[in-house]
C-alpha cells in the first residue's frame, strides 16, 4: 500500500513567487498573483500532481489551509504598498467539501491584520466548475465575508459565458490564448473587445494575461482591458525588482510616457459634464444610506465603492421603498442582518480618458442604466445622465463641423491632424496613408471657371466618400483639389491598392460628363500653360502619393510624412498609373530606401530620393504641411 505524503517537508520546501499585475493606463501596481516554487524539489513532477495527490489523501482542504496561510505571511513580510492585491489560486475540488469554511479563513485574515478585500481567490475555469449550488453556496459565502472573487483562465475553459453568468466575479482574466497576437489578429481584437464591454455593462474589471510585447500590451489598453500581467510587464520573482512598497510600476510608466499621444483631449469636456453623487463603501449601514437619500432628495442612487475606491455598483432609493412601506419594514433595514451589498445593481463604468464613443456604447449597452460611472485610474470620480452624454454627443459634434471643409463636409485640417498624431505614434498603427491630388486641373479651372471646378471637387469627394462606409477608412478634405485617406491594413496591400486604382479609375470616367462634347472627342483641352503659352492639357485624372506605416520603424513627426509625400507626389504624376507607394523607413526619410518592396509585392519603394529637391517638392504640399506639429511626442502623463 502507498505510504502517505508527510506534507510537512513539502510545505517546508514549497515556495511563493508573486507576479505583478498592472493598471494597464496609468503603471499602477494593482497586485500580485501567487506563484506556487520548488515543488519538483519537493518530489512533484508538477503543480497539478501536487493537488492531485493532495486530493486522493484527502488532504486537499489542509493543504489549502497551510498554503493560504504560508502565501499571506510571505507577502505580509515583503511590505508590499498598502493596498495591493494578493491573488491566490484556489482548486476548484475544494467545493465539494463542506468542512472548507469560508468564514474561518474571514477571521483568520481579521487576526493577521489582513484586509479581506485585498484578498482574491482565483478559480480556473481550466477545470469543469459546473452551476452546482455548492459553487453559488461557496460565491455567496466569500462575497458575504467581502473576499473577492477573480475566474482564471476565461474564454478557453468549459463553461464560458454560463460561468461568468453565474459566479459574476469581481474581475476576470482573459486567457493568454486570446491575448496572443491580438495586436495582429482582427478576429482575436473584436472578441476581447467585446467581452471586455460586456464585463464592464456587468461591474467587472478585466485582466489581460500573458502580456509579452509592447504591442499586445497597447492593443489590450486600446480596447480597454483594465490591467495586464505578463512577461513583458514583469517576471514572476521571489523577492520583487522593484521597492515592493512603490506604488507604480516604472517599465509601464515610461512605456506610456514614450507613446503618449500627443492629442486634443476630450476628457476636460467630460470632466464639466460629470455631477459628483456622494459614493459609500460597501462596509457602511442601510441607515446611513437611507439617511443620505433623506437629506438629498434630488439623489436617486448612490454609487457603492470598495476600501480602495473602485466603483462596485450603486444602490437605488427605489429599491428600499418596498420596506419603507411595510410593517417593521425601517426596523428590518435596521437590522444587521441586511447588509448593502444585497441592493448593489450593477453600473456600466468608464475611464476619464476613453474615447466619447466608449461612453456611449457602455450606455447603450446597459439598458435601463440610471447612470454611467466615470473612473480615474480606476477609482471612482463622478456620474454621467443620459442628458450629459446627450451635450457632449452635441458638443463634439459643433467641434467637428467647425472643421469640416465648407464645400464638401469633409473633415478638414484639424481632424486629419488628430487622426495623424493619433495613429503615426500608436506602435500598434499599421495603415497607408493616402495623397490625393487632380492632374491638370488649374487649367480647367481657368479654361470652364471656379464654379465648375467646385462640382469636379464634389465628384471626388462624393466617390471617395463610398469607401468612408468600409470598415478601416479615414477620408479628409485637405482643401482646393487635395484629399487625404488613411487606410487600416485589414488585408492585402493589393487589395488597398487596387481599391485606391478603382477609385482613380472611377472619377477618370465620370469627370469626362463635366467636359463640352468637342474636349471630349479631342481628349484634351488648350488652355495657357505657367509660361503663358497655350498648349495641349490631358482631361482631368488624380494622383496618389501612399505611404505604408507598419512595425518600429515610424515618422518622427508630421514633417517626415510632408517631405516623404512630396516626392511621392512628384513621382505619381510621372507614373502611368499616376500612382507611387513606399513603406515609411528610416532609409526611406533619409533618402536611401530599397529598390524593392519588402513585402515581394511588386510595387517598388522610392528610388532616390537625394535626386529630388525636397524643398521645392514641398512647395507643392503647403497645405498638408500646415498639419505640422513639434517633433516633441512624448509628454509625461
Amino acid at each position: 500500500m502507498k505510504q502517505k505524503t508527510d506534507w510537512l517537508p513539502v510545505l517546508q520546501t514549497i515556495r511563493f513567487a508573486f507576479h505583478a499585475i498592472v493598471n494597464a493606463h496609468t503603471g499602477q501596481i494593482f497586485g500580485y498573483e501567487a506563484l506556487l516554487r520548488d515543488w519538483d524539489k519537493a518530489g512533484f513532477p508538477s503543480i497539478q500532481s501536487l493537488f492531485d495527490t493532495a486530493a486522493q489523501e484527502n488532504s486537499l482542504v489542509e493543504l489549502d489551509e497551510w498554503l493560504r496561510l504560508k502565501v499571506i505571511g510571505t507577502f505580509l513580510t515583503a511590505g508590499f504598498f498598502p493596498g495591493t492585491k494578493l491573488f491566490y489560486n484556489v482548486d476548484n475540488r475544494l467545493f465539494q467539501y463542506p468542512e472548507y469554511s469560508t468564514e474561518g479563513f474571514a477571521k483568520k485574515l481579521e487576526e493577521i491584520g489582513f484586509p479581506k478585500d485585498s484578498f482574491f481567490l482565483e478559480i480556473s475555469e481550466n477545470r469543469k466548475l459546473g452551476t452546482s449550488p455548492e459553487i453559488r453556496q461557496f460565491i455567496a459565502h466569500h462575497r458575504e465575508h467581502h473576499i473577492r472573487i477573480a475566474l482564471d483562465d476565461f474564454g478557453v475553459g468549459y463553461s464560458g459565458l454560463q460561468v461568468l453568468f453565474d459566479m459574476d466575479p469581481d474581475l476576470i482574466k482573459v486567457d493568454r490564448y486570446f491575448i496572443e497576437g491580438i495586436d495582429r489578429e482582427p478576429k482575436k481584437r473584436l472578441f476581447v473587445q467585446h467581452l471586455v464591454e460586456m464585463a464592464h455593462v456587468l461591474g467587472i474589471q478585466v485582466i489581460a494575461e500573458g502580456i509579452e510585447t509592447d504591442s499586445e500590451f497597447f492593443a489590450c489598453r486600446e480596447i480597454g482591458c483594465d490591467f495586464v500581467q505578463g512577461f513583458r510587464i514583469h517576471y514572476p520573482s521571489f523577492v520583487s525588482p522593484i521597492d515592493t512598497k512603490s506604488e507604480t510600476f516604472p517599465s509601464i510608466c515610461n512605456l506610456l510616457r514614450a507613446h503618449k499621444r500627443n492629442q486634443h483631449s476630450f476628457s476636460d469636456h467630460i470632466l464639466k459634464e460629470i455631477y459628483i453623487v456622494k459614493s459609500y463603501q460597501y462596509t457602511d449601514s442601510i441607515e446611513t444610506i437611507l439617511k443620505h437619500f433623506k437629506e438629498n432628495p434630488s439623489d436617486t442612487y448612490v454609487p457603492i465603492v470598495n476600501r480602495n475606491g473602485e466603483p462596485l455598483g450603486i444602490v437605488r432609493e427605489k429599491d428600499f421603498k418596498g420596506y419603507l412601506y411595510s410593517p417593521f419594514g425601517y426596523e428590518l433595514l435596521k437590522n444587521k442582518s441586511l447588509s448593502i451589498k444585497s441592493f448593489i445593481q450593477p453600473a456600466p463604468f468608464v475611464d476619464l480618458h476613453s474615447r466619447l464613443e466608449k461612453f456611449l456604447h457602455a450606455y447603450a449597452l446597459a439598458e435601463g442604466a440610471e447612470t454611467l460611472l466615470v473612473t480615474n485610474n480606476g477609482k471612482y470620480l463622478g456620474c454621467l445622465s443620459q442628458r450629459s452624454l446627450l451635450q457632449l454627443i452635441h458638443k463634439k459634434e459643433v467641434l467637428e463641423a467647425r472643421d469640416q471643409n465648407p464645400l464638401t463636409r469633409l473633415k478638414g485640417n484639424l481632424l486629419i491632424n488628430e487622426y495623424l498624431q493619433e495613429s503615426l505614434f500608436d506602435p500598434l498603427y499599421q495603415g497607408l496613408l493616402v495623397y490625393f491630388d487632380f492632374d491638370h486641373f488649374k487649367p480647367y479651372n481657368d479654361t470652364y471657371g471656379f464654379r465648375q471646378g467646385d462640382r469636379v471637387i464634389l465628384l471626388f469627394a462624393d466617390l471617395l466618400r463610398e469607401y468612408e462606409q468600409q470598415e478601416g477608412w479615414f477620408i479628409g478634405h485637405i482643401g482646393g483639389d487635395d484629399f487625404f485617406a488613411a487606410i487600416l491594413l485589414g488585408g492585402s496591400i493589393e487589395t488597398h491598392l487596387t481599391q485606391i486604382k478603382n477609385l482613380q479609375k472611377k472619377f477618370t470616367q465620370d469627370v469626362i460628363a463635366f467636359y463640352h462634347d468637342e474636349d471630349q472627342k479631342r481628349g484634351y483641352i488648350r488652355a495657357k500653360g505657367r509660361n503663358g503659352r497655350f498648349r495641349r492639357f490631358p482631361l482631368l485624372s488624380v494622383s496618389s502619393a501612399i505611404i505604408g506605416i507598419r512595425g518600429n520603424s515610424r515618422p518622427k513627426n508630421l514633417n517626415e510624412v510632408s517631405k516623404v509625400l512630396a516626392v511621392l507626389k512628384k513621382k505619381a504624376k510621372e507614373s502611368p498609373e499616376r500612382i507611387a507607394f513606399t513603406w515609411f523607413s528610416e532609409e526611406t526619410e533619409a533618402g536611401n530606401p530599397s529598390n524593392k518592396d519588402r513585402e515581394g509585392n511588386k510595387n517598388k519603394d522610392i528610388e532616390d530620393l537625394h535626386s529630388v529637391n525636397l524643398k521645392k517638392s514641398s512647395r507643392t504640399l503647403l497645405k498638408i504641411s500646415k498639419i505640422n506639429v513639434d517633433s516633441t511626442v512624448c509628454t509625461p502623463l
